[in-house]
């Protein structure tokens, strides 16, 4: 199971780079996907700052049909985790949110973001997934 960064749904949002990839990891009957709730509001941030409440509307609607993504929010019970992440591997607020709830859910993070790789448990992207398919 993955905890998907924002980065990786902006991908495909934005049709950027990697965003063929992204889409064959979303339609991967095998490959189980959440996403934080941090990760949805920024969207919706990101997104309505871009004038575009349309294409987020469209994106709650496609990601979140039954099947689809699951919303994972962060427990205050795990904050601590969230507060050493940043002090021991100098992530900002919103990599150690990621960090701290793919921890205490046991997920692998998967992002493009390279500041993961400062944790023990690094990070994989889409590409590696499909490479080890």
């Amino acid at each position: 199971m993955y905890l998907l960064d924002t980065n990786i749904l902006l991908e495909l949002l934005l049709q950027r780079e990697h965003a063929s990839v992204v889409i064959q990891i979303l339609q991967a009957p095998d490959i189980n996907c959440s996403i934080s709730d941090f990760s949805f509001h920024s969207i919706g941030l990101f997104l309505f700052n871009k004038n575009k409440k349309d294409l987020y509307l469209r994106f709650a609607k496609d990601m979140f049909k039954p099947g689809g993504l699951r919303i994972l929010s962060l427990l205050p019970e795990y904050l601590p985790e969230l507060a050493r992440a940043s002090d021991s591997y100098g992530l900002d607020f919103d990599d150690a949110y990621q960090y701290a709830l793919a921890k205490s859910q046991n997920l692998t993070l998967l992002s493009y973001d390279n500041d993961f790789n400062k944790t023990p448990e690094k990070r994989v992207t889409p590409e590696d997934i499909l490479d080890s398919s």
